[in-house]
């Protein structure tokens, strides 16, 4: 009889985390519902609240939902660009900008694809910050789409896989691997055929928006501060928009984010003295910014270009102009 009690209230139990998960995964997609299922998760399951103290040990998983539903209000009420730059406020009070002359007009009108290095998780509001102009829009991940709605209809989503967690310890350790599977637990992942085809779509919208005169933000590294490769992504964009007839109306602009990891958001996002301590051992350097000279598509893309050489003559111009030596090193 008493092994039966224990069984029951084992049950019972992984009932109530599989009905917390449920909650979650029926919110995802609404910012303020999500943090509100977090909240009622840790108090009606045990075993979600136990998981949760453990997760938070090592990820601040409710203060980043917390903050993905302010910034999701943000954009709602101030618009993109104001939105950007609160929290660049917020989280980059230090930071050093540098933008050249003949790449300012490209920040404020006509066909622009911004690409660059994507560090921490404020990279694209960061930049975002810099372009003065309500036709901002960004290639983001799908995930990333759904956690801040609003962003998502600024946005062109692409499907990532997140459980190749080698690929992701490369780029951004143990706390980049953890953030990736709690995701996962919440995005369903489409089958790779209907990855490919969304993907293909978002990118063939993207191209249509910079074709028309619309700024374009999109980190080829697909984020992560010791990245391997680039993703063919923006070198499909730019092949498009050159076999469209537009290659001398359309101009990339290079940027560069150094001194900046995740770390840095982490510690801000947890409240401990620990974490304060630790924040300004980090950020006792500024954040920097730097933009590159601009290029015409026409001077990247030859009729013969594969993506794949785009996206190597584009990374190399990235790094000759943005990239200290120091840092190639």
């Amino acid at each position: 009889m008493p092994e039966r009690r224990r069984n029951t209230k084992q049950c019972k139990g992984g009932s109530s985390l599989r009905s917390a998960l449920s909650e979650l995964r029926t919110a995802y997609g609404n910012a303020d519902a999500l943090v509100r299922s977090y909240d009622r998760a840790a108090e009606r399951s045990i075993l979600f609240r136990g998981l949760a103290w453990l997760i938070e040990r090592a990820y601040p998983a409710r203060a980043f939902l917390e903050l993905a539903a302010d910034l999701d209000r943000d954009i709602a009420t101030h618009g993109l660009q104001q939105a950007c730059a609160r929290v660049v406020e917020r989280f980059i009070p230090r930071r050093e900008t540098t933008i050249p002359a003949e790449a300012i007009p490209m920040l404020h009108a006509g066909g622009t694809i911004l690409y660059g290095n994507h560090p921490s998780l404020v990279t694209p509001f960061l930049v975002g910050s810099c372009v003065e102009r309500d036709d901002l829009r960004y290639v983001s991940t799908s995930y990333v789409c759904r956690l801040i709605p609003e962003l998502g209809t600024r946005a062109y989503p692409v499907e990532v896989i997140l459980d190749r967690k080698l690929t992701e310890y490369r780029r951004g350790g143990v706390m980049r691997v953890l953030a990736h599977s709690l995701v996962s637990r919440l995005h369903p992942l489409p089958d790779r055929a209907m990855q490919r085809e969304r993907n293909a779509r978002s990118l063939a919208e993207a191209t249509e928006h910079v074709r028309r005169g619309g700024a374009l933000i999109i980190c080829p590294d697909g984020g992560g501060v010791r990245s391997r490769e680039w993703y063919e992504g923006i070198g499909r964009i730019v092949g498009n928009l050159h076999a469209s007839g537009h290659a001398n109306d359309v101009h990339v602009v290079p940027f560069w984010e150094g001194n900046s990891t995740n770390r840095r958001i982490y510690c801000q996002l947890r409240r401990s003295p620990w974490a304060r301590l630790r924040y300004r051992v980090i950020a006792r350097r500024p954040v920097l910014l730097r933009f590159g000279q601009p290029l015409s598509v026409a001077e990247v893309v030859t009729s013969q270009q594969t993506a794949a050489q785009t996206v190597g003559f584009l990374r190399r111009y990235y790094e000759s102009q943005c990239i200290p030596a120091v840092e190639l090193e």
